[in-house]
């Protein structure tokens, strides 16, 4: 009852195609709903929708003049991964000091998860493959206090069991998640 909104961000190498050379660039993969939770300044487009397809991207404006030219960006097409994704945002760039390093945001796409498969589990299906920051949004008023108390023991009763078994120590010993307020992460963050 405490939580209001979750949303998980990844980042993975990815290339980004201008002219017929490719650039690896760092993508971040994001739920759609990113942007009701950081409501990050948008110069071009608007909130609305803004990540529901799958072929949405949304670029900072560094990244949009760089590899698209001047605007406007809206609609534009840009190639990555083999893919084709339709511009549909560009975000004022954020200050250096930020602990976000966003320039490409997409949807979280199963087959990228899925091309860096080991044994056929991909990082969406095993613990040890959770490369995702985790936010979560508090309804107002609520605190912290009892998710940190209890978070343990959902790692516990999630986590699995053979590889417990295998170490002999529960999962929240090897596993444990850490939670930070977003304006205390530069000097907290463990």
């Amino acid at each position: 009852p405490e939580i209001e909104d979750v949303v998980r961000i990844t980042q993975r190498n990815g290339n980004v195609v201008k002219d017929g050379q490719t650039f690896e660039q760092l993508i971040d993969y994001v739920d759609t709903n990113f942007f009701e939770i950081f409501q990050l300044p948008i110069i071009e487009g608007t909130y609305n929708g803004i990540l529901e397809s799958p072929s949405s991207i949304v670029i900072n404006e560094t990244n949009a003049q760089k590899y698209l030219g001047d605007g406007p960006w809206l609609g534009v097409i840009n190639h990555q991964y083999e893919r084709t994704h339709i511009v549909s945002a560009v975000m004022k760039d954020l200050p250096d000091n930020s602990h976000m390093n966003v320039g490409f945001l997409v949807p979280h796409d199963r087959k990228v998860y899925e091309e860096n498969s080991s044994g056929g589990i991909n990082d969406l299906e095993r613990w040890n493959g959770l490369p995702f920051y985790v936010y979560l949004k508090l309804r107002d008023g609520a605190s912290i206090t009892p998710i940190e108390s209890t978070i343990n023991a959902w790692v516990d009763r999630y986590f699995p069991p053979d590889i417990s078994a295998l170490v002999n120590i529960p999962g929240s010993e090897l596993w444990t998640p850490r939670f930070v307020r977003v304006d205390k992460i530069h000097l907290y963050s463990p």
